[in-house]
């Protein structure tokens, strides 16, 4: 057997070096889009709870009013959503 000619291990170790490089660079980007959609999900998350809680919120008031609509005797210009509000008209 023949030893490969030194020019040629040198094309393969510079080779083997940027394949490397490449493959750093590839998993750099990788990561940053990964922490980017970690962010994302979280933040999307706690914004969709709090707009769960606001609608929770509002359709407990909906009940309510619609509680009281139905029930004899109370005059819906007295009622009020929260306090502060003006009386609600329905």
């Amino acid at each position: 057997m023949s030893t490969p000619p030194r020019e040629t291990i040198q094309k393969q170790i510079q080779q083997d070096w940027a394949n490397r490089e490449y493959i750093e660079v590839i998993t750099g980007s990788i990561k940053k889009i990964t922490d980017f959609l970690n962010s994302f999900d979280m933040s999307c998350r706690s914004r969709l709870a709090t707009l769960n809680e606001k609608l929770t919120s509002l359709e407990r008031k909906i009940d309510y009013l619609e509680a009281c609509k139905c029930q004899p005797g109370i005059q819906t210009q007295d009622m009020k959503i929260m306090e502060g509000t003006k009386p609600v008209e329905l």
